[in-house]
């Protein structure tokens, strides 16, 4: 859904501030591990959700010394991958909780129809596209404002603000998916030559996700 954006000058919080930063850093090229952890040190809740996630991964019981150390055992992939949920779900505390599942379940979703797409080698950037759909309403922005404050590449801006370049299709099937719009689905997949099967599976892995990554904050 939409709500009209009449605070498009909406001062960004402090905190909110904080965890662009640390998107911004973990989406540029190899970012320090050091840089990333210390931004998460300045905020409770995602030491807790670090702490957390570390917890899942530490099969030998190794004493967790520092946060540096936390982020150092999760390693960059990983890290980044948590980070870019843990501040989504952070950046929408203050939302309407259908926005924040609404943002993870198309981050997810367009992941996983990369393939489908032929676009297998930028899943990762379709799941930041995904992730990004919603950021005019968490940011309380005009989406090219909100972008302006995030390092996304141009394919993903080309989508969000002006429904084009070769993220666009992604987008468009996936708000006709929401919106259960199955005869158009149906023309664009056979134009497309794309199969059902794996869209499906595509749809039921996001929400499989989306169900175990909220099992594993509240346990």
């Amino acid at each position: 859904y939409r709500t009209p954006l009449i605070q498009g000058n909406t001062e960004v919080s402090p905190l909110k501030i904080n965890y662009i930063a640390l998107l911004n850093l973990v989406n540029s090229d190899d970012f320090e591990l050091t840089e990333a952890a210390d931004i998460i040190g300045r905020d409770t809740a995602l030491i807790i959700a670090l702490l957390k996630m570390v917890n899942k991964f530490n099969r030998s019981s190794t004493e967790i010394t520092s946060i540096r150390h936390a982020a150092a055992m999760l390693g960059q992939k990983e890290l980044k991958r948590w980070i870019t949920t843990a501040i989504t779900q952070q950046l929408c505390s203050d939302k309407p909780s259908e926005i924040m599942r609404l943002s993870l379940l198309r981050a997810k979703f367009a992941e996983n129809l990369a393939t489908s797409f032929e676009l297998g080698i930028q899943a990762p950037e379709l799941f930041m596209m995904g992730l990004f759909s919603v950021v005019d309403l968490i940011l309380g922005k005009p989406m090219s404002e909100a972008l302006d404050m995030l390092t996304v590449s141009k394919n993903i801006r080309a989508a969000l603000v002006d429904n084009a370049g070769p993220f666009a299709p992604v987008l468009n099937f996936m708000k006709l998916y929401e919106g259960g719009d199955w005869q158009e689905i149906s023309r664009i997949m056979l134009l497309g030559n794309i199969q059902m099967e794996p869209v499906q599976n595509a749809y039921i892995a996001s929400l499989e996700w989306y169900r175990d990554l909220f099992q594993s904050i509240e346990s």
